[in-house]
């Protein structure tokens, strides 16, 4: 107790302590603005124009779910089956991408597997019910696709890197403390700055 009253020791003890507090607090409150803009990837923010609420991980569940259609109806055709095979690979890379750049590249890996295998389609001779099919399982793809680029999940990343990350204290303070940005669904910062 001694040493906590001699003003030497004390003072220079107070100042660690107020600055171990400070960047615990920095660290808190920086990590969990972080993490709630990152849940809007998973629970749905607006679209633009659109009051309803909209989560990008839905709709590349729907986009899975299309493609599952599409391999279906190409299973009835020889001449698909190398196609339906790599839209099944880009499906499951997608079913399984855990983080939100994984999601990324495993979207558009399947967006370019779902292209050929439609391009390739078009040639097949699909049945008028198959065609029916296949046409709709199209348009669910393609539109959860523009629900998708619709999507403010970007431009709120970009507030938060704006409005919080890059002020102060967190400005100074995000090395240290290791706050980082949520992570962009496949857009960098300086393209939505343009």
């Amino acid at each position: 107790m001694a040493l906590l009253k001699n003003r030497k020791f004390a003072f220079p003890v107070c100042i660690v302590l107020m600055l171990a507090v400070l960047l615990i607090a920095v660290h808190v409150s920086g990590g969990r603005a972080a993490k709630k803009v990152e849940t809007l990837f998973y629970e749905g923010t607006n679209s633009a124009g659109s009051t309803n609420t909209v989560a990008i991980d839905d709709q590349l569940t729907v986009r899975a779910d299309a493609a599952t259609g599409l391999i279906t109806v190409a299973a009835n055709y020889p001449a698909l089956s190398d196609d339906a095979r790599v839209l099944r690979e880009a499906k499951n890379a997608l079913l399984d991408a855990k983080t939100i750049p994984e999601k990324y590249n495993a979207n558009e890996a399947l967006t370019a597997a779902a292209e050929t295998l439609i391009a390739h389609a078009a040639s097949a001779g699909l049945s008028d019910r198959d065609r029916e099919g296949f046409d709709g399982y199209v348009q669910r793809l393609q539109g959860a696709q523009g629900v998708i680029d619709q999507n403010t999940y970007n431009e709120k990343v970009v507030e938060f890197n704006n409005g919080v990350l890059n002020k102060f204290p967190l400005s100074i303070l995000k090395g240290i403390t290791g706050v980082k940005a949520p992570a962009f669904f496949g857009v960098l910062r300086e393209e939505l700055a343009r």
